[in-house]
């Protein structure tokens, strides 16, 4: 029992799809970082190439930097930032400068002339007085094209000019001019002794000392579709065309190292090599790889459940996190149209994705998590799924979506049937009632009928009887007036009898239309009634359906227990749920006590529905808080100045969230530091303790040893009750990403209250 748990214990090794950073050992990859170097060390420029998701940024940042770091090469880390009034060169310049000290050779009142007299006129060091060549690192180079608008194009243009004069060492023209107005402005004369009858004047020309061989390098780090981008921009760059450094996925070896080397105990041979036969695939048909990507989510889940979870459970849990935040009509079109009937992955255009519904967001969303990569084929953007196990995945996704769609057309046809037959018994009990209502009057006529016969036959008979008295023959007639007198009351009593039932009578008076069309529809009944007759004998065959149908839902239905059992007391929503109806809602969930919208994401980005769904919730009865989605590519004061500014206190009933799912790019150190440093700054303004919302692995494996005082908002989607490391408390859990409640078109988070706690335990005090 104590080797087991024992085996698992400590930090995971494994980043999952996350860049491993300068400090982290990175496994594998050791054979390409030492090519790698000794290119960078040897040449100017230097491109590198690969898939998307290959490890690029790894195999630098881990790999390349620490080796450069020994022989005085300082790295310089840079992602342009596009569409900026900051040009591509200053932003270099300027990455330098924070990094390296500069000493210029040049007077001070020089202007800046570009990349090439940068470069030139300074001479590079660190702190201590040490020489040192600075390594610019220009990541994700692709973007340069991909995401510049169409204004800010011609900085394109103007970069590669200064690139090409720079890498070609070549002193651009503006150089020339500017140093020839220098030295004849701030040139001067002297006279000399005269020689042989002649007066020599000296002139002394004042010149620039520019570095003779300045010492930089530059590393373009770009994806392999689009290189021919690069190529288009760098006609007139030879190094950009020589020195290039392609990276592929990890060969069996490779794999085994990345699987084997940071806990050696963890896995023997023979579970190694097990993991790599169910990861690996065959590229250019003979030669078997593994995706770094794909075996590094695997590695990270497996150590995170400690063993105790399948690669199948691994990445079907991974794409319904991953496409969590895309609405049903969306993850439905990709799935139709990116995988063919099959389940293979098939390209599409991203512009016809886009004109499916499909937003920008949700794309980024997609390529962001690794479920979807691009490709650019003749100048057009294709998309399509990143891998095969995520095939897997998206197509199982699609046969139980296109089953449910199934079983509830199914349930429809049911629910017309059983009103079909309905229907069918209500016209045969009326047809029923109508004929006994006519039967019994007839029979009363009938009655009356006979006995006047009767009466008739006796007068005739009495007539005929010769012999009779004349007394004999009045008294007949005093007979036939009693029987005539009693005919008459039953007569009588017959309309009596139908007045008993004038009611009925009224009533089918009225119905005399209705029943008119209906003798006229009597023969479409007939073929509908025949239909039901065949129906019945596929009986058999619908209660295949249900049983078929229980088996299929039975998630669904533990989850709508779940629901009965536990009791929804929130729901937390964002522009992913558009435009709600919140006076249905209310109407229909009129136990539903709170709901946390979404206000900020990061240093701009303000949640387009966020003032109507606070509005609106607020209006129909609601008690209302905000929260902000934390990111790592934003400084902490610009994300909190965005949060303050959209969310005003006046308007809010619940402590404020902060939503902190992210690491990429940070140690849990830094994650941690630059958190708290915000949450306290959240706790000023608004003069309360806001409230963590993260998953249960992501605060006990993070945050659980700094933030265990802080009300924690926990998600967890299971049955079970999350559980908490290092005494923290949760005071909210969302145990379910799937609620459907009226008035909200698709999935929406369902949230419920720790045991004792109530919405008093959320307000702002």
């Amino acid at each position: 029992m104590d080797e087991n748990i024992n085996r698992w214990e400590g930090e995971n090794p494994w980043l999952g799809l996350e860049s491993y950073n300068e400090g982290q050992h990175l496994y594998g990859r050791d054979q390409e970082a030492t090519e790698l170097t000794d290119i960078i060390l040897n040449h100017t420029a230097v491109v590198v190439y690969g898939k998307s998701g290959i490890g690029k940024s790894s195999l630098l940042r881990a790999g390349v930097f620490p080796e450069l770091r020994k022989q005085d090469f300082i790295p310089i880390y840079v992602r342009l930032e596009h569409n900026s009034d900051i040009s591509y060169t200053q932003q270099i310049e300027n990455a330098i400068t924070e990094h390296v000290t500069l000493h210029d050779l040049l007077p001070t009142d020089i202007p800046d002339l570009g990349l090439w007299d940068f470069m030139h006129r300074h001479r590079f060091t660190d702190t201590t007085g040490h020489a040192v060549t600075p390594v610019v690192v220009l990541d994700q180079f692709e973007e340069i094209f991909t995401l510049t608008q169409v204004e800010y194009k011609p900085g394109i243009k103007q970069f590669f000019a200064q690139l090409a004069d720079l890498l070609n060492d070549m002193k651009p023209d503006v150089v020339n001019q500017a140093e020839a107005e220098y030295s004849k402005k701030h040139s001067s004369e002297s006279e000399a002794s005269h020689h042989q009858g002649f007066t020599l004047q000296i002139r002394h020309v004042a010149k620039w000392n520019y570095e003779k061989s300045p010492s930089y390098r530059f590393v373009f780090s770009i994806r392999d579709d689009s290189l021919y981008l690069l190529e288009r921009n760098s006609a007139k760059i030879p190094p950009l065309k020589v020195n290039r450094f392609n990276l592929n996925a990890l060969d069996e070896e490779s794999a085994k190292q990345v699987i084997m080397s940071p806990r050696p105990d963890l896995f023997t041979p023979n579970e190694g090599q097990k993991i790599i036969d169910e990861l690996a695939y065959f590229e250019y048909d003979d030669f078997r790889v593994v995706d770094p990507a794909i075996l590094s989510l695997f590695l990270y889940s497996y150590y995170r459940e400690q063993g105790k979870v399948s690669s199948t459970d691994i990445f079907e849990r991974y794409y319904e996190n991953s496409t969590h935040s895309v609405t049903n009509s969306s993850l439905a079109f990709i799935e139709d149209h990116l995988l063919t009937d099959r389940g293979n992955r098939n390209q599409v255009p991203t512009e016809d994705i886009i004109a499916a519904g499909v937003t920008f967001e949700e794309i980024e969303s997609l390529l962001k998590s690794k479920i979807l990569k691009t490709e650019k084929r003749k100048g057009m953007d294709y998309i399509e799924f990143s891998h095969d196990r995520i095939c897997e995945q998206a197509t199982k996704h699609r046969v139980e979506r296109k089953q449910r769609e199934l079983a509830k057309k199914r349930i429809k046809h049911m629910v017309q049937l059983g009103l079909l037959c309905l229907t069918s018994l209500l016209l045969i009990t009326a047809f029923g009632w109508l004929f006994n209502d006519k039967h019994q009057r007839e029979k009363i006529l009938s009655q009356q009928e006979k006995i006047m016969i009767q009466q008739d036959e006796n007068i005739l008979l009495a007539k005929r009887a010769d012999s009779i008295k004349a007394d004999q023959i009045d008294s007949l007639y005093s007979m036939n007036l009693i029987n005539r007198l009693l005919n008459d009351s039953l007569i009588k009593s017959g309309k009596l009898l139908s007045l008993t039932n004038s009611k009925n009578l009224l009533l089918l008076t009225e119905k005399s239309e209705q029943l008119r069309i209906i003798q006229m529809q009597q023969s479409e009944l007939v073929l509908k009634m025949d239909s039901i007759a065949k129906l019945s004998d596929s009986m058999e065959f619908e209660r295949n359906i249900y049983k078929e149908l229980s088996i299929l839902y039975k998630n669904e239905l533990d989850r709508s227990q779940l629901l009965v059992d536990a009791f929804i007391d929130g729901i937390d929503v964002c522009f992913y749920q558009k435009q709600i109806d919140w006076k249905k809602l209310t109407t229909y969930n009129k136990n539903l006590k709170f709901v946390y919208i979404k206000a900020t994401e990061g240093a701009t980005h303000v949640d387009k529905l966020y003032r109507f769904n606070l509005d609106n919730a607020r209006k129909n009865g609601l008690k209302v808080g905000s929260y902000h989605f934390f990111t790592t590519t934003s400084s902490i004061q610009s994300q909190f100045d965005n949060f303050a500014k959209v969310v005003n206190k006046s308007e809010q009933d619940l402590l404020p969230v902060i939503d902190v799912e992210v690491r990429s790019g940070w140690t849990n150190q830094q994650l941690c530091d630059s958190l708290e440093l915000f949450v306290n700054m959240v706790e000023k303004h608004y003069g309360c303790r806001p409230i963590i919302y993260t998953s249960s692995h992501f605060f006990n494996n993070i945050l659980s040893s700094r933030f265990s005082r802080y009300p924690i908002y926990i998600a967890k989607y299971s049955t079970a009750e999350p559980q908490l490391t290092h005494g923290g408390k949760w005071v909210l859990w969302q145990f379910s990403d799937k609620g459907e409640i009226a008035g909200i078109d698709g999935y929406v988070n369902l949230t419920k209250f720790a045991a004792g706690k109530t919405v008093a335990d959320i307000m702002i005090k």
